[in-house]
């Protein structure tokens, strides 16, 4: 398994971690500003349980009663939240290391990018695992044929910069885009004896399994509804399973493009956590 694939994933979700925990200490230290001072101590005698607040200039001990319970509710709230900002206070220091680890450049790029620019012109430079298995997926990609039916419908350029025959299938592919997986559009694929074109071929970056992904469109139309069916009921029928070696989404009049939903689907098919600015409301 290469972390590289999923490495904006795994960055922008400890980013999130971390801006939460620097909240949450925030938080803390605010309380902490008003909170009382002097600290709690707890004692057993003759198996009964005592407690005594230490004053912070003096030192000295004063008993507390079950009389002051509002008093020692404070203290020992106060206690864990000064326990608390250490542990968070630690906690970021060892995010802020990660988070320059996996940000820095892999040994095999930085030995390349430091190399002067003469230099540079006369080596090959390493490809990782990842690197390596997605050019010769793309390879074949190139090799093989894709769907010139109506090419000139392909009207919809991508930031990927393809062109793709509908706004759904240009706010989809942007999406895949986004999220970093690797795809083709309309990739032919051969199906027992027959020949489909997937609205696009994914690739799953530990396995190296290709994924195939359906977007049907125009379900408000009978027909069309009737070859959706007709055209899952196929990838069934070569072996193909739902929700592991093909995705699909659906849209109508009264059920528009729902991206959150794709891109759930696909994190959930790929393992890949949520980016922060993707956390939609259920």
């Amino acid at each position: 398994m290469d972390l590289q694939m999923h490495l904006p994933y795994c960055v922008a979700v400890l980013e999130e971690e971390r801006g939460r925990r620097k909240r949450m200490l925030l938080a803390v230290k605010r309380r902490l500003r008003e909170a009382p001072t002097g600290t709690l101590h707890v004692t057993t005698s003759n198996g009964r349980v005592q407690f005594y607040q230490s004053a912070s200039d003096s030192g000295a001990w004063a008993y507390l009663s079950k009389k002051d319970k509002d008093r020692l509710q404070e203290l020992a709230q106060t206690h864990y939240e000064k326990t608390l900002a250490v542990q968070l206070q630690d906690s970021l220091a060892q995010l802020d290391r990660i988070l320059q680890m996996l940000t820095e450049l892999q040994p095999a790029q930085k030995a390349y990018f430091d190399l002067p620019a003469s230099v540079k012109d006369l080596v090959t430079p390493v490809a990782t695992e990842a690197e390596q298995k997605l050019a010769r997926w793309e390879g074949e990609c190139n090799r093989s044929h894709k769907n010139d039916f109506h090419s000139e419908h392909l009207v919809y350029r991508t930031q990927a910069g393809e062109l793709v025959r509908s706004k759904s299938e240009l706010s989809i592919a942007n999406r895949f885009w986004e999220i970093g997986i690797p795809y083709q559009y309309e990739k032919k694929l051969a199906l027992g004896k027959t020949y489909v074109y997937p609205d696009f071929t994914l690739i799953d970056p530990f396995s190296g399994k290709e994924v195939y992904y359906e977007h049907f469109g125009m379900m408000d139309q009978e027909d069309y509804r009737k070859d959706a069916i007709e055209k899952i009921q196929r990838y069934e029928d070569a072996g193909l399973q739902l929700g592991l070696d093909f995705l699909c989404s659906f849209e109508s009049a009264e059920h528009p493009l729902n991206l959150p939903a794709i891109e759930k689907r696909i994190s959930r098919r790929f393992s890949l956590p949520l980016l922060p600015d993707m956390r939609y409301n259920e």
